[in-house]
């Protein structure tokens, strides 16, 4: 496995771009990731040369490596996301020599690559989510600077981009205090990403956009595996082989100044080799990292005393409290969780995770005592609402009121405790017709909003017009509507009957990337049993000659429709 970049940095308009990129490059390497040369393509290389070397560089990724695409520079939104490059000739339409998003996609999704990465450091970055579904594939992450309509800002005093500068600060400064595992995920970077625009917007004027961070992969994505000797360079420590081993058999591993240095020993040893190690690090107070790597190398009988004792004691980090708390059975961590929640000043990441330890009625008084509270981040409001339910349906009006100057997921939340109300149908109906992204379109499509005529314009349009609509957005919308199989039986039946020429554009399109839900859902119409034995006959014939062609979920399906006569449960999709 092999992590492998490809960055792109341009001066058009802009004073820091080029360097941004450059940065990232810098930072990048020292996070292992394999670079082509030249690292950053020169200012007069066309988009043609720099797509062909694009090509080869995804074409030589195998299937188990990450691929990153990075561009720090102007963006210009029309019918593509067009990436600006510099001019040779001034008076020449910036968008003749761009790069083309689309065309980078399609480079992508070629690509054998597990995971896919695009980071977009330019204005109206947000108009990758409304071109292709290839943004919401299940291998692939993408960050960016700014919405559709937004522009994404530079700072003078720093020289970078908002984006970029946070971005290397996360590849460097911040993974030597938090690597604790040698394993830097998404949800790191995503802490961090999203921590310094609250920061900053909180004490600011100048305000910046959102950073947007989208993925649908269930599982953590690794953005980089750190060796040994990557970690000890994040932190500015000669580490060799030798003194790996010698770190390692120490007797007292507390001795040792750098957290980085102990956690990588405790890693390099067997688990239960470790363990006595652990021990003795818990048993004096210890740095956060070394903390939280020492109590989870234990079972989780063996930590629980520590566990205890951390959360008995005064003055211990969000981390090490948090952690802490998740080791102990739920029971016995309620007491804590409440005396924790009843003290002023909590950090976010302790409020939100007490709050989930206890049952929905005891975390009520809570939640609404924090809502009542200004200032509280968009992580506590989010987990409060979502205890609190309809009994904060005023809350969430008012959150709805000045939506725009909140985070999507926290107006989602409140249009779901408060669908009859009138900013909610207000905020809905601007949503769908403006279409800002394609993350919030397809969420809002997620949720029922039977009450909204906007929305059910909008669902029954995809209903009448499914193969042109992306098919995650195409089953969302079908499970909607299953109490009425009336109203889907044309277009149901269309789907049975276009299954394979479906899942062949799909791969073409997407590659390995495809989506079946639709056709399973389809294949339990009530009221087309027959095309449904007749597409599911058909679908083992073609998975015979092709082995692989339908996937796991739609081969199971067929098989028990020919073989049982079991179709796929209709009113259980439905609940």
């Amino acid at each position: 496995m092999s992590f492998r970049a490809f960055v792109v940095g341009a001066d058009y308009h802009l004073q820091f771009a080029r360097a941004d990129a450059e940065r990232i490059a810098d930072a990048l390497a020292t996070l292992g990731y394999e670079l082509p040369e030249p690292r950053i393509p020169p200012p007069e290389e066309c988009s043609d040369s720099i797509i062909a070397r694009l090509k080869k560089f995804a074409t030589d990724s195998r299937p188990d490596d990450t691929l990153l695409f990075y561009f720090a520079g102007h963006g210009i939104p029309r019918e593509d996301l067009y990436l600006v490059l510099p001019l040779d000739d001034p008076d020449r339409n910036p968008i003749q020599t761009c790069l083309s998003m689309i065309e980078i996609s399609n480079v992508f999704k070629r690509s054998a690559a597990a995971t896919k990465i695009i980071i977009l450091d330019c204005c109206h970055a947000g108009k990758a989510f409304n071109m292709t579904d290839f943004v919401f594939s299940d291998n692939c992450l993408v960050v960016t600077a700014s919405d559709f309509f937004e522009r994404a800002v530079e700072f003078k005093d720093r020289k970078a981009g908002f984006l970029s500068y946070n971005l290397r600060k996360a590849m460097t400064e911040y993974l030597s205090k938090i690597t604790n595992n040698s394993r830097v995920t998404l949800g790191l970077l995503q802490s961090y990403l999203w921590g310094k625009v609250e920061q900053h917007n909180q004490r600011h004027t100048d305000k910046v956009p959102d950073i947007s961070i989208v993925s649908k992969q269930k599982h953590e994505i690794v953005i980089a595996e750190l060796a040994a000797n990557q970690v000890a360079r994040l932190s500015g420590i000669r580490l060799t082989s030798e003194n790996i081993k010698k770190i390692a058999q120490k007797e007292n591993l507390k001795k040792d100044k750098s957290s980085n240095i102990i956690i990588t020993a405790l890693k390099l040893l067997d688990r239960e080799a470790a363990k006595p190690f652990a021990k003795k690090l818990l048993e004096e107070r210890q740095g956060v990292d070394i903390t939280c790597t020492a109590l989870k190398l234990l079972d989780r009988e063996e930590a629980k005393p520590f566990a205890r004792k951390l959360l008995e004691a005064e003055g211990q980090a969000a981390d090490v409290i948090c952690t802490a708390l998740n080791l102990l059975d739920k029971d016995e961590a309620k007491p804590f969780a409440k005396k924790l929640l009843e003290k002023e000043g909590q950090e976010h990441q302790i409020i939100c995770t007490a709050l989930n330890l206890l049952d929905r009625e005891e975390a009520k008084p809570f939640a609404r005592k924090l809502l009542e509270k200004d200032g509280q981040s968009f992580e506590v409001i989010y987990t409060a609402l979502s205890i609190s339910g309809e009994d904060a349906a005023d809350y969430a009006a008012g959150v709805l009121d000045n939506w725009q100057q909140k985070p999507f997921n926290v107006v989602l939340r409140c249009l779901n405790i408060a669908p009859a109300s009138r900013q909610a149908e207000d905020v809905i109906s601007f949503l769908l017709k403006k279409k800002r992204n394609q993350y919030e379109y397809f969420r809002l499509l997620e949720f029922p909003f039977p009450a909204i005529p906007a929305w059910q314009e909008e669902t029954r349009h995809i209903i009448s017009k499914w193969k042109y609509t992306s098919r995650q957005t195409v089953a969302a919308v079908l499970r909607h509507y299953l109490d009425d199989p009336f109203l889907l039986n044309k277009s149901c039946f269309e789907i049975l009957s276009q299954w394979k020429y479906d899942i062949e554009y799909q791969r073409k399109k997407f590659s390995k990337t495809i989506c079946t839900d639709h056709i399973l859902i389809a294949l339990g119409h009530p009221h087309l049993r027959v095309p449904a034995q007749r597409s599911a006959a058909g679908m083992l014939l073609r998975e015979k000659e092709q082995p692989g062609f339908l996937g796991d979920k739609l081969l199971q399906a067929a098989e028990a429709i020919v073989n049982e006569g079991m179709y796929p449960d209709w009113e259980k999709e439905a609940d």
